[in-house]
């Protein structure tokens, strides 16, 4: 963990949020991802909405590698959230729940495969350090599968994110 802090270099991506305020801008209007609240064990609730992505018009105005750094920006500002409730209950909060809303996924979905790998390798990095994503509280499926390849795709999909919400 630390040796990957360190070649990530985190104040640089700091530094690429203030220098770059249009496209963090863009990304977090774009991508549904916040936090809502805290459960009842006060860890934080993520709600990613997946499924309301435009995940065609996404891929045609964002980099992978701007994604990149969005997503450590938030995993970094979520730690500062998680560490401040830490302090403010006298124990430790370092698990969250996810709700993960794959409502409205279609075939342009096909576009974010490359960004949800980003997403997992990023995630598996904060888990050894946040005991991040241990427990997936809900998952809608609410998808329609008009092919072979959006089942596909799906199945992809639910891969990376288990494969991110259990790894130790």
């Amino acid at each position: 963990m630390l040796q990957w802090r360190q070649e990530t270099n985190i104040p640089e991506i700091y530094k690429w949020v203030e220098d770059n305020k249009e496209k963090y801008n863009l990304i977090k209007t774009l991508y549904p991802v916040k936090v809502h609240g805290f459960d009842k064990k006060d860890r934080p609730i993520v709600y990613d909405g997946l499924g309301m992505l435009p995940a065609g018009r996404f891929a045609k105005l964002v980099t992978v590698e701007d994604f990149r750094k969005y997503h450590i920006h938030f995993m970094e500002e979520l730690g500062k959230m998680m560490r401040a409730r830490t302090k403010k209950l006298g124990r430790a909060v370092f698990q969250l729940t996810a709700i993960v809303d794959m409502g409205g996924m279609n075939a342009s979905h096909r576009h974010f495969i490359q960004y949800f790998k980003v997403i997992s390798r990023i995630d598996q990095q904060y888990s050894t350090r946040l005991e991040l994503c241990r427990r997936l509280l809900l998952l809608l499926l609410a998808v329609v599968i008009y092919s072979s390849q959006m089942l596909v795709l799906l199945l992809l999909l639910l891969r990376r994110l288990l494969q991110a919400t259990f790894h130790k």
